[in-house]
């Protein structure tokens, strides 16, 4: 969900979420794998960066996999600054969150037939849960 910008000196290279789609290094590597790697468990961003460019190691196949999927160069001049990727201002707010999270249903076709402006307010819940499959008849009760 956001991506880290800058210089990584702050950022932990394990913990935070600055890989693409707001994830972390912790959640796909064992703790084995990342034990083997040579850095500590307290490593920065700023400790994979060498001269400008990313010093990745390639010593198992699963990291290969995560270093390949960062399309961007490290700036070592711009400060830490998160994009928050819920919305296209980059800003976070309520209702991006609300609107990333939330698990979006299809939308009913039925729903003008029951629902529009001269509705019998008894019929159209009926109908409504009869379409949802959610009347309590007998056939159900079973």
């Amino acid at each position: 969900m956001t991506n880290c910008i800058g210089n990584g000196s702050g950022t932990s290279l394990w913990n935070d979420y600055g890989l693409p789609r707001g994830c972390r290094l912790s959640d796909f590597l064992p703790h084995r794998i990342m034990a083997t790697i040579g850095l500590g468990w307290e490593a920065k961003v700023l400790d994979i960066i060498k001269d400008g460019n990313w010093a990745f190691s390639t010593s198992h196949h699963l990291l290969t996999t995560i270093w390949t999927s960062i399309t961007f160069n490290p700036n070592n001049r711009a400060p830490n600054h998160h994009v928050w990727g819920g919305n296209l201002s980059g800003n976070f707010t309520i209702s991006s969150a609300w609107e990333k999270l939330r698990k979006k249903n299809l939308v009913n076709a039925l729903c003008q037939l029951i629902w529009y402006p001269g509705h019998i307010p008894r019929q159209a819940f009926i109908l409504w849960l009869a379409t949802r499959k959610r009347m309590q008849t007998l056939d159900r009760l079973q």
